[in-house]
């Protein structure tokens, strides 16, 4: 079994988001003999503009960070932030695990900057570690009767959102 990861490397597209947050990460079974194919739906990324990746090296960032983004031709209802640390787990908001699926740092479609941790609902940032930013692109979907009400449209891509914290 392998995971499918077409878009590691950083080419404005990503794999569409909604698909993995329903279905999780899409995956192929090889089997000896059998040629194997997988379908996969592809989208434009949202554009992250800081802290984002330099040449291969982390950026170096103050605990307590801005986070900037900027997107093209999408048009979100709202965004979700999420900051991850180098283990993949979640350190400020993302999505509750919970049957809402809750956003936990939703924020109006007009705004595309954040200062880390504005609501203190998250861990606090250590220097010397790595840290992963995304941002989702979340849509109204109340009309195509989404059992959520919502659905993504858009993500940030993987490879470019990572940051280095450094003592202030």
């Amino acid at each position: 079994d392998y995971f499918i990861r077409a878009t590691y490397s950083i080419d404005d597209l990503v794999v569409d988001p909604d698909g993995i947050f329903k279905f999780g990460e899409p995956k192929v079974t090889i089997v000896a003999e059998n040629n194997t194919s997988a379908t996969i739906k592809i989208t434009e990324a949202v554009f992250l503009t800081s802290p984002v990746i330099q040449d291969g090296i982390p950026v170096e960032v103050s605990p307590i960070p801005t986070l900037d983004w900027g997107a093209t031709n999408i048009s979100p209802s709202d965004w979700v932030v999420e900051v991850v640390d180098a283990n993949g787990q979640t350190v400020w908001g993302g999505f509750a695990d919970d049957e809402n699926s809750t956003k936990l740092v939703k924020l109006p479609k007009e705004q595309k900057s954040v200062e880390y941790n504005y609501d203190n609902m998250g861990d606090d940032l250590i220097p010397g570690k790595i840290y992963r930013w995304k941002v989702y692109a979340s849509a109204d979907a109340s009309f195509q009767q989404e059992p959520l009400g919502w659905k993504l449209i858009s993500t940030s891509e993987d490879a470019l959102g990572i940051f280095k914290v450094v003592a202030p």
